[in-house]
């Protein structure tokens, strides 16, 4: 990685392989498979992403700083950061709303056809 602004050469990024992506998905399919966060209802997800959201607002300007060292104007690293900070948000609405709907009948165009959110 290259400091836009003064070309010095602040990380270094290892290119992936097949290998990497490898371990990737085996990596996320144990982790789907632990229920660690799979097996949470949308309300224990949503305190989690209200969580995310919070802190990414709290270090907004650090992380922001840290996004325009690619050359990104300050203002627009903030703003991306505050954006970053409501999608959690949004997200953990998601979560709740759709753990209230657990078990709620979804009407289909096909009346031999049940179904139901879970």
């Amino acid at each position: 990685l290259v400091d836009a602004s003064s070309e010095e050469v602040i990380g270094v990024i290892d290119a992936a392989g097949g290998a990497d992506v490898d371990a990737a998905v085996l990596s996320a399919h144990a982790a789907f498979a632990s229920r660690v966060w799979s097996g949470k209802t949308g309300a224990e997800r949503g305190t989690v992403l209200r969580r995310l959201a919070e802190l990414v607002g709290e270090h907004k300007e650090r992380l922001a700083r840290i996004e325009c060292h690619m050359g990104k104007p300050l203002s627009e690293a903030v703003w991306d950061m505050e954006d970053v900070s409501a999608c959690f948000t949004y997200f953990a609405q998601q979560a709740e709303k759709l753990d209230g709907m657990q078990g709620v009948s979804v009407e289909l165009p096909d009346a031999d056809y049940k179904a139901c959110m879970r």
